[in-house]
């Protein structure tokens, strides 16, 4: 890496106040690009750059998938910031967060391994409340000069979750990552390798207060049903529990180099190896039964392409690209019965021009999943073009109007689905019928946003936000019966306030 290039870039940066660097989409794009990759912390990270946050929003409406929530209630509470220190450079991130949704129903969850195949659900909409902690961290020192940096990284997250009308989940989750990277500084550029392996567990239970539904089996809503797979479920009565294991390992081969004139390109090249361990734990925790083996591999390509260090605000480019492939081992037939498949690209531009931030990006995804024992499949492949735009307005000397708006269009290229309609329990039905519909219809969605940001002497930056979007299906959709349709739209907003020091 060339001196005077790190020189004109820590220049560059480090001569913004933070405010003006968070409300950059060039300079958040390489942002989120540096914390998510870890190896380049040290000199694409303003240095001093210490924000904290809080926000509230109420999300209303069923314009959702299946398993959605019809209404969201949610706080977030953050801190991050980094620093250099001699040869050191540190950074690190918390957040909790707290949602409270009414109503959800068809699965209890945590929301962050949807495409897993065993769960627990019933018809009944459940009050659901959650609490997550998230924690990351990241250290890196820069042995031989600095030629040889070190970097060493740690996630974790801690999650409680629980309804409180029958039937009633409780799901209590924990992650945690580690992660370690070498690489070597060239003279046009760098290269790193890193390594990482984490665990985890999901504890999940279902249960009754109200005993004349823990046996009942007459009204739909409140009977139990256990899924294991994409459509193969049941009822269940009792021994409504299991963990899921976690088990993860991965590398990833990174490198930069300063291409053309102006221009400097990152690249990350990764595989990650992930299995889920699905457990009927019996009377003592000692013996289980094996209920399904998921294993699932994902493949992902990170590039970031932006122009000269010396910008005030650089062009971003960003291409991602990432395929997730994931089948089980079902125990109750003892072979392969589901099967998982998501590809997806993702291409993004960022530039600034005078007090005007743009960002457009352009997505594609394909999802497939499917059941074998029960011939129950979804496939769905979607093009998402989106635009956002902010601009700052002075009002004062020491303050100024930020507005924003945004807009995206979810464009349906292809759909496929196969549901039998023998011995397929009205549980499999609503799920698939409503997802089918969701996912085959296409939609677009509108924000907009206002920011008033204060620059204060004593206080540092202060920036607080309000915010609203809405998403509306731009097509009628072919209803097969109510209790299995999404609905008309939804709408989201909130507030924010971000203190920078």
């Amino acid at each position: 890496m060339c001196i005077a290039d790190v020189n004109a870039q820590s220049t560059a940066m480090d001569s913004l106040s933070n405010s003006a660097y968070a409300q950059s989409y060039s300079w958040q794009q390489l942002y989120d690009f540096t914390v998510l990759n870890k190896v380049w912390l040290k000199d694409e990270v303003k240095s001093n750059f210490n924000r904290l946050d809080a926000n509230a929003f109420l999300a209303k409406g069923k314009w959702i998938d299946a398993q959605g929530a019809t209404q969201l209630r949610t706080l977030n509470l953050g801190t991050e910031g980094k620093t250099n220190l001699g040869r050191f450079s540190v950074w690190g991130k918390f957040n909790y967060h707290r949602s409270m949704e009414d109503s959800t129903r068809l699965r209890h969850q945590t929301r962050t391994n949807a495409d897993a195949p065993v769960y627990f659900g019933s018809l009944r909409n459940n009050y659901y409340e959650r609490n997550v902690y998230t924690m990351q961290a990241l250290v890196q020192y820069g042995f031989d000069q600095q030629r040889l940096p070190v970097t060493l990284g740690v996630d974790y997250l801690v999650g409680n979750h629980f309804s409180n009308n029958d039937p009633r989940g409780r799901v209590s989750d924990f992650q945690l990552d580690l992660s370690a990277a070498v690489g070597r500084v060239l003279s046009n550029g760098d290269i790193h390798v890193k390594l990482l392996y984490g665990y985890g567990r999901e504890r999940v239970g279902v249960g009754y207060k109200n005993d004349r539904y823990a046996n009942n089996t007459a009204d739909p809503l409140y009977i139990n049903y256990y899924m294991n797979g994409f459509g193969r479920a049941k009822d269940q009565v009792r021994d409504i529990r299991y963990n899921d294991d976690f088990i993860r390992y991965g590398t990833d081969l990174l490198f930069s180099w300063n291409v053309f004139t102006d221009y400097k390109v990152f690249a990350k090249a990764g595989w990650l190896y992930e299995q889920q361990f699905f457990k009927f734990y019996d009377s003592t925790p000692l013996t289980y039964s094996p209920l399904n083996k998921y294993k699932r591999n994902t493949y992902d390509l990170d590039v970031l392409l932006k122009s000269s260090a010396s910008d005030a605000s650089p062009r971003v480019y960003r291409l991602r690209a990432g395929v997730v492939d994931g089948r089980d081992y079902n125990y109750e037939i003892a072979q392969n019965n589901y099967v998982y498949r998501k590809e997806s690209l993702l291409l993004e531009a960022s530039d600034r021009f005078k007090n005007t931030s743009v960002k457009a990006a352009l997505g594609y995804e394909s999802t497939d999943s499917e059941d074998g024992s029960v011939a129950v499949s979804l496939a769905y492949q979607t093009l998402k073009p989106a635009l956002e735009i902010n601009q700052q307005i002075p009002v004062a000397v020491q303050s100024s109007l930020i507005p924003r708006i945004s807009i995206s269009y979810n464009h349906v290229l292809d759909s496929e689905f196969s549901l039998p309609s023998a011995f397929i329990p009205i549980f499999t039905q609503t799920i698939m019928q409503h997802n089918y519909l969701y996912y085959s219809t296409s939609s677009y969605q509108l924000g907009l946003g206002l920011d008033y940001q204060v620059n204060h002497a004593r206080l540092g930056n202060v920036v607080i936000g309000l915010y609203s979007d809405y998403w509306q299906p731009s097509a009628s959709m072919e209803k097969t019966n109510d209790i299995a349709a999404p609905g008309k739209d939804r709408f989201q907003s909130g507030i924010r306030l971000t203190a920078f020091f």
